[in-house]
């Protein structure tokens, strides 16, 4: 629950820090709010996909997964476009993003 209340404390280790460029690596709470500090301040920022968590959702709420696997789909690409670019591990994790809408797609 604490992730949800993030935003000043991260605002300020930002003001404090002064980086250069940021990594966010979580689409949850915690890199949403860094996210939005990033877009706000200029700041450069990449991301990176280490699960295929918009493919667990079906697991864990009992939803149309077609409309959730959409959403989550469109969420992921919003999320991870606005960045510099987004990280993967395997070529074939590449394409399967760009073929959903994914840009700046790096291995």
């Amino acid at each position: 629950m604490q992730s949800l209340f993030v935003k000043d404390k991260i605002t300020r280790l930002v003001e404090e820090g002064k980086p250069d460029y940021i990594h966010i690596f979580t689409e949850g709470p915690i890199g949403f709010s860094m996210r939005g500090i990033c877009r706000r301040r200029n700041l450069k920022f990449t991301t990176s996909i280490h699960t295929n968590f918009q493919q667990y959702v079906r697991y864990y709420l009992p939803l149309n997964i077609t409309v959730l696997s959409n959403l989550m789909d469109k969420y992921m690409a919003w999320f991870h476009n606005a960045g510099s670019g987004t990280m993967v591990a395997t070529e074939s994790l590449k394409r399967e993003l760009e073929g959903k809408g994914f840009s700046k797609v790096l291995i």
